[in-house]
């Protein structure tokens, strides 16, 4: 099999291959970091999902308890 370069990523990644052996690598001056861009890292970001969604649960099951507590009152008082 003749030499084959493959690049995707703006030349991070090439592919070699040669006979049956295919060789690759990554170009780690190419690669930029999630700190140097100034992204959270995705467990922050899905740790912070977890926090409102926690949150929205709690406010709603007050809210439940709340009008179950003031229809219970509302059906004593008609007793």
């Amino acid at each position: 099999m003749p030499f084959a370069a493959h690049f995707c990523n703006r030349t991070l990644v090439s592919l070699k291959a040669a006979g049956e052996n295919i060789e690759m690598s990554i170009d780690k001056n190419k690669i930029t970091t999630q700190d140097e861009l100034g992204e959270p890292a995705p467990m922050d970001q899905a740790d912070e999902r977890a926090d409102a969604e926690m949150k929205r649960l709690e406010d709603q099951a007050k809210k439940d308890v709340a009008e179950g507590l003031r229809n219970q009152d509302t059906g004593e008082q008609d007793e």
